[in-house]
């Protein structure tokens, strides 16, 4: 049988070709590597992301129970308050029979349900309305409305006067970040839902502000929204003499 000799020069010459073969796989290998790897992380970095959203979401549940809660127990609170303030006065229109003893627990018990009225609403976020001018008064009540229904306590509305100026554009400002943003978020979709279509989120840093205090600062261009046209005055009709004027000058 023959035998094939191959030179030094012809063995390279395989070598070579037999490395260029392994090139390309190799390129493959690390690309594929390289997605796999990339996959990983988006995967990772989105399943981050949902856990994030998710305790978020928990966490404006369990802030609207809270709202919810606290609103119904001052609801209650007012409710009694009321009725013993009823119960003083009418007792206390019958001077005669009113023991002394009597209408001083019935006078505690009014007090310390007023107190706890007030304790109880101190728990709930609190929006205070700052006024530029006289005419934002009754779109500030409107606001009230909207935001006592979804759960805020509004305080006696503010005028600016030497306190600052108005802003260019309506701010609700909340003095915690993070924490406070959320709420202040939701203050300001209520202004918007409310006829105070510019209001927007705005951040002052202010420790001394309580974490659950909010202010709202209208511009100077937020007005009621203008009466619609079938609400308004019907046009006076001219008097006769007007007519009888009218038709000798005629």
């Amino acid at each position: 049988m023959a035998t094939v000799k191959i030179d030094d020069a012809t063995l390279a010459q395989i070598s070579g070709v037999k490395s260029l073969d392994r090139g390309p796989a190799i390129f493959i290998g690390v690309g594929v590597v390289a997605m796999v790897f990339v996959m990983v992380s988006m995967t990772l970095a989105l399943n981050e992301l949902t856990d994030r959203i998710n305790t978020k979401r928990l966490e404006t549940s369990a802030l609207e129970a809270r709202k919810t809660e606290l609103l119904r127990s001052v609801r209650a609170l007012e409710a009694d308050r009321t009725r013993l303030s009823v119960l003083v006065r009418q007792l206390a229109s019958d001077v005669g029979r009113l023991s002394p003893s009597l209408r001083s627990r019935t006078e505690q018990a009014l007090a310390a349900s007023e107190l706890l009225s007030r304790q109880v609403a101190n728990q709930l976020p609190t929006v205070i309305f700052v006024l530029s001018n006289d005419e934002q008064a009754d779109i500030s009540t409107s606001a009230t409305t909207a935001l006592a229904s979804r759960g805020f306590h509004v305080s006696p509305p503010h005028k600016i006067r030497s306190h600052g100026i108005a802003p260019d554009t309506t701010e609700v400002r909340y003095f915690r970040h993070p924490d406070g943003k959320l709420e202040a978020s939701e203050i300001a979709k209520t202004l918007q839902a409310s006829g105070v279509p510019d209001a927007r989120v705005m951040y002052i840093a202010d420790p001394s502000t309580p974490s659950n205090q909010y202010e709202v600062w209208f511009s100077k261009t937020t007005l009621p929204a203008p009466t619609p046209a079938s609400e308004t005055s019907p046009p006076i009709a001219p008097s006769s003499s007007d007519t009888a004027t009218t038709t000798s000058g005629a």
